[in-house]
């Protein structure tokens, strides 16, 4: 059975939030290593003033650096700055092809087309009512094999992204578009799928004070007459030569990543699948012997994977109302007694 291809983002992206992460003193050097060792090696070339525009990252690294925020961050609104940041040093294949367009329009349809370039998890629509446009978003499932949510109070997939990072696109989402045109966007109504933060005034600084929470999607409505602004940087040519250059590259990284990380995406994909070892060597092409030898060599173990894949799910799941077979399905456990004997060896490592 071939291994099927995994979403991946940019890595510049990814190194850009990891250096927040860093600078915010939320994460570690060796903590990012632990992540991803390809993650951190980018970061340190990024770093060093090396070009990393055309590499990618295995998209659940970038969620993992994101998860871990959404749990230790000191700050509520830290989805909110990192996207109202605009760091010119970290524009990747999509923001300089959308630097080049002519209008706000033509950058957003380019945006919306070409997503994968970023994030293929991203997902922009847009939608026209009467003389104003709607971009609505949310975060796709990154699985590549998903299987049914066994609960309504369960994440849709293993894989979901914090409310945190909805933030921070939305926001960036404008930023950006702002700063390519050298205008501030005068915004109709916002609406947003989580709880009202108690930083509403950053909000309303950035998108009015026309707002709803708790709604059923993510969405910014602006007059369509503001698209029609041109972009300072326009620039014909670069634009052509970016989306033909952009055509050839290469979105899926698991064909030359290591085994660790192939093993890290499949656990994330069908944990109650991959954490039988003889599931996975169904899919990688290698024996027993080599997988474990050659996980020895990247510093891994593959039950320590297994164990931190699913004590990430159980943070994640802490408010969960689910029942106990739900909660040891979504964990990767065949029968829930075995759910119960991790949950009180967890409690009982954590009283020690």
């Amino acid at each position: 059975m071939p291994l099927a291809k995994a979403r991946t983002v940019s890595a510049i992206a990814a190194v850009d939030l990891a250096a927040e992460l860093i600078a915010r003193d939320l994460l570690s050097l060796q903590e990012l290593v632990a992540i991803s060792d390809t993650l951190a090696t980018f970061y340190q070339d990024h770093q060093q003033g090396l070009s990393i525009i055309e590499n990618r990252v295995a998209e659940s690294d970038f969620l993992s650096l994101w998860q871990l925020a959404s749990q230790q961050a000191q700050v509520p609104s830290l989805g909110f700055e990192i996207g109202q940041k605009v760091n010119v040093d970290a524009r990747g294949v999509l923001a300089n092809w959308i630097s080049c367009c002519e209008t706000l329009k033509e950058s957003f349809s380019v945006f919306q087309d070409n997503i994968s370039l970023l994030n293929a998890s991203e997902c922009w629509s847009v939608s026209y009512e009467a003389e104003c446009v709607l971009f609505s978003f949310e975060f796709i499932s990154s699985s590549p094999s998903p299987s049914p949510s066994p609960s309504p109070s369960l994440f849709a997939s293993p894989q979901s992204y914090p409310a945190m990072a909805i933030e921070r696109s939305m926001v960036a989402f404008l930023a950006w578009g702002e700063f390519f045109s050298g205008r501030k966007f005068d915004i109709e109504t916002a609406s947003f799928t989580f709880s009202e933060p108690s930083y509403r005034p950053l909000y309303e600084s950035m998108f009015g004070s026309n707002l709803s929470f708790n709604s059923n999607r993510n969405c910014i409505k602006l007059t369509a007459a503001q698209l029609d602004v041109p972009i300072n940087s326009a620039n014909l040519y670069l634009r052509d030569l970016i989306a033909e250059r952009s055509q050839g590259l290469d979105l899926d990284v698991l064909a030359s990543t290591s085994v660790k990380a192939k093993v890290k995406y499949l656990l994330q994909s069908d944990l109650l699948k991959y954490s039988s070892v003889g599931a996975l060597l169904a899919v990688l092409p290698m024996s027993r012997t080599t997988l474990y030898r050659k996980l020895k060599e990247e510093q891994a173990v593959f039950s320590e994977l297994v164990l931190k894949e699913r004590l990430s799910r159980l943070a994640m799941m802490e408010s969960s109302t689910a029942s106990g077979e739900e909660l040891a399905e979504t964990l990767g456990f065949n029968d829930v007694s075995s759910y119960y004997k991790f949950i009180k060896r967890m409690e009982s490592s954590a009283a020690q």
